[in-house]
């Protein structure tokens, strides 16, 4: 199984930590925040690794190289970056997906035994999810009903808990998936800042939950830390003894 990372934004509200890097290049503790996401992949037997990047494209590979820990990793580079989302950068990476894969936001810190839990589920096709955090506004909001995610937005007026950013799909759960894509795109081809202005990433798996099973695996007392803003970063590095916790 892969895992597909989207790495390709420049986090404007991280500045000046993102005035030469990309956000998830900037270091909490004494790693950036794609090492930290690629221990976890690595101890968790992942071994191929696809990151898509866009801004500052080139400070992966001299930062982060061709390999981490068990990890082998190649770059995709989303050229549309600064008008698109992970939805766009995702659908970069179509052509290196032949199974199921494992779904990373770039600017997520997290406990390792969280994906451990994701990967080892029984569930074809989950996503991680928070359901003691309290949903702020611009929070990626889910509504749960059972294990099962029925609901998902930005906008979720009933929304019970969040979704991380931490996803994994099937075989067929990545074709269905990938087809919803294909249609948003499709749709939107035509509208100058894709991605960006439509929410097109809650438009595709909004759809995908609609004919498919999208389960939720509970994040429960394991730490974890979106980072967006400088507020974020310092939230990261207080809780990180409690992300890196075994």
């Amino acid at each position: 199984m892969k895992a597909i990372i989207c790495a390709a934004g420049q986090g404007r509200r991280l500045m000046p930590y993102t005035k030469n890097r990309p956000k998830c290049l900037v270091k909490v503790g004494n790693k950036t925040i794609v090492e930290h996401a690629l221990d976890s992949l690595s101890a968790c037997g992942i071994s191929e690794v696809v990151i898509v990047v866009g801004y500052r494209s080139n400070k992966f590979k001299r930062i982060i190289g061709a390999r981490h820990k068990k990890c082998r990793i190649k770059y995709l580079i989303n050229k549309k970056y600064d008008k698109t989302d992970n939805m766009y950068s995702l659908w970069e990476a179509r052509g290196e997906i032949n199974d199921g894969f494992i779904f990373l936001n770039a600017d997520i810190l997290f406990n390792m035994d969280i994906l451990k839990n994701l990967i080892s589920a029984a569930y074809s096709d989950a996503a991680v999810i928070d359901d003691k955090i309290k949903l702020e506004k611009s929070a990626m909001k889910v509504k749960v009903a059972g294990d099962r995610i029925v609901r998902i937005g930005r906008n979720l007026k009933d929304g019970n808990a969040r979704a991380i950013g931490i996803y994994k799909y099937s075989p067929e759960g990545a074709r269905k998936y990938f087809s919803e894509i294909k249609k948003v795109i499709s749709k939107n081809k035509n509208k100058a800042s894709l991605g960006k202005s439509f929410g097109q990433i809650e438009m595709a798996i909004g759809q995908f939950i609609r004919h498919s099973k999208l389960n939720a695996i509970k994040t429960g007392n394991l730490a974890w830390q979106e980072v967006d803003d400088i507020e974020d970063l310092k939230k990261a590095e207080r809780k990180l003894k409690h992300i890196l916790r075994k």
